[in-house]
């Protein structure tokens, strides 16, 4: 099991760079859980694609109805004391506090590819090129 935040989400669902490590990642531990605030981080990026003629709409909505067919019974909630306190103990924002404090509650790794968030939680995140390593 590990924690996919909405990186490694939109990696998996819209095609780029980083979609081949999303993949093997899925294949590495298809046990995925994540915080509701995916999908409003998906549905954001998913815009900001289509705005940027990226992505075309009806390419954004199949992504987003791929994505929440796989990744709604896999939220969990995530007490927002808890989030606060991950966010200042580590210097993060509260969003991506959402995604460490699951990954600390669960006990297992929250994969990004986020690298600065990486770096500043080590032990409860691991950076997607190297957990498909």
């Amino acid at each position: 099991m590990i924690v996919a935040d909405a990186n490694l989400i939109i990696y998996r669902h819209v095609s780029g760079p980083q979609t081949p490590l999303a993949a093997a990642a899925r294949r590495k531990d298809p046990d995925w859980r994540t915080a509701a605030l995916w999908r409003f981080e998906l549905t954001s990026a998913l815009v900001t694609m289509v705005r940027a003629r990226v992505l075309d709409e009806s390419s954004a909505l199949a992504a987003l109805v791929a994505a929440d067919a796989e990744m709604s019974p896999r939220e969990t909630e995530v007490p927002q004391d808890h989030a606060l306190r991950v966010a200042l103990a580590r210097g993060i924002s509260a969003y991506d506090a959402q995604y460490v404090a699951l990954a600390e509650i669960l006990g297992v790794p929250c994969v990004t590819a986020d690298t600065a968030l990486a770096r500043k939680a080590p032990g409860l995140t691991v950076a997607l090129a190297d957990f498909v390593k």
